[in-house]
């Protein structure tokens, strides 16, 4: 099957790639409802009778869900539904596309007392390609159905909840139908890609939790050596939806011969489709009252800033010095620490002077220990 679309071990609930013997047996992941059901070459067949359905026994936790299957071998007259949300075969969510010669017309619905209510209907071109990537997708409001990889074309509409969380397949064709690769997650993805999971280490999916360790020296760093930090991965991952992004930190650190404190506020995110992270520290969200700002830079205050950014906030992220997929480390720095007169005192330091190094340090994000 290869690496999941949904990476996160965390989200996904039930899968099968149905690479197996030759069976009528399907195993304990599914109940047969009604049609002729089997494994064969490595996929899931059924034979061909119009509404044939198919329940995975694992059923989602929550109305957040996420479908996915590969229907295979597409031919003109192929009717391939996924069905979430559903209680029995009189009322679920579906999503299914049928195929025509020429072009594919995908539809999403809901079913109740036995019929179907179409929410919306799209005709979209029929690739050279046989084989399609279906994704349907519930968030407690809207129900989604996606054909091929993101952003591929799909239809919306409204729903309420069921309630229920039982989750299948039908052939929605007297024809034979070829399946393949089927996923349940337990969160709502709009598209057929998890957008956690677009960022990645060399194909291998990041952890959820990072832990940011500090190894420093110098006068005004000495108070940052051995601190640690956990790292969140956020769980709304941004505008786009397509950021992967930890986030944390809530160290105080103390300035020399003063009363206030500075916050760290670490931010590691990944940029969709590469091998690419950079990690922020912003120096003012989140700050309690009466914390201080400083310069934590390659560049001393007043001497430029490197792509357009400003003292306050690191807003422009750094790339690591070194990285290493397996295991997980990122390792950021030295940098070096500057007083920044304007802002008052430094944290850790009394230094009067924003132009001398004062200290310097390194930060190393880890996969945190469970």
């Amino acid at each position: 099957m290869g690496r999941r679309r949904c990476c996160c071990p965390e989200c996904l609930l039930f899968s099968d790639d149905f690479n197996r013997a030759n069976s009528t047996n399907l195993g304990s992941g599914w109940t047969e409802a009604s049609g002729d059901w089997s494994i064969s070459s490595n996929q899931l067949k059924e034979a061909g009778t119009s509404g044939a359905l198919l329940w995975c026994t694992t059923e989602a936790t929550d109305a957040e869900v996420t479908a996915h299957v590969v229907a295979k071998s597409i031919t003109a007259g192929n009717i391939f539904r996924l069905v979430i949300c559903a209680e029995d075969a009189d009322k679920y969510f579906w999503g299914e596309l049928e195929a025509d010669t020429l072009d594919y017309t995908i539809r999403v619905g809901t079913r109740s007392g036995g019929s179907d209510t179409l929410l919306e209907e799209w005709t979209s071109d029929q690739p050279a390609a046989s084989t399609e990537a279906l994704c349907l997708a519930f968030n407690g409001t809207t129900v989604t159905f996606s054909i091929r990889e993101a952003p591929g074309d799909g239809v919306w509409g409204c729903a309420s909840d069921t309630g229920y969380r039982k989750a299948g397949l039908i052939n929605g064709s007297g024809q034979q139908t070829l399946w393949d690769d089927y996923e349940l997650w337990r969160h709502y993805v709009r598209d057929p890609t998890c957008p956690y999971c677009i960022c990645t280490c060399f194909d291998e999916c990041p952890p959820k939790q990072l832990l940011a360790t500090f190894t420093a020296t110098g006068n005004c760093a000495d108070e940052l050596d051995g601190v640690t930090m956990l790292l969140d991965r956020v769980e709304d991952p941004g505008g786009s939806g397509y950021d992967t992004k930890w986030k944390g930190g809530d160290y105080l650190c103390n300035s020399y011969g003063w009363q206030v404190s500075h916050y760290w506020d670490l931010l590691v995110k990944c940029e969709p489709g590469t091998n690419l992270w950079r990690l922020n520290k912003n120096e003012t969200a989140g700050s309690p009252a009466g914390s201080d700002q400083c310069t934590y830079s390659n560049a001393a205050a007043g001497s430029g800033w490197p792509d357009g950014a400003s003292e306050a906030g690191w807003a422009w992220g750094k790339y690591p010095s070194s990285a290493v997929c397996e295991p997980f480390e990122m390792v950021y720095g030295p940098f070096s620490v500057y007083e920044d007169t304007a802002f008052g005192s430094c944290d850790c330091c009394a230094l009067a002077d924003d132009t001398v190094p004062s200290g310097t340090y390194t930060i190393t994000i880890t996969e945190a220990p469970p």
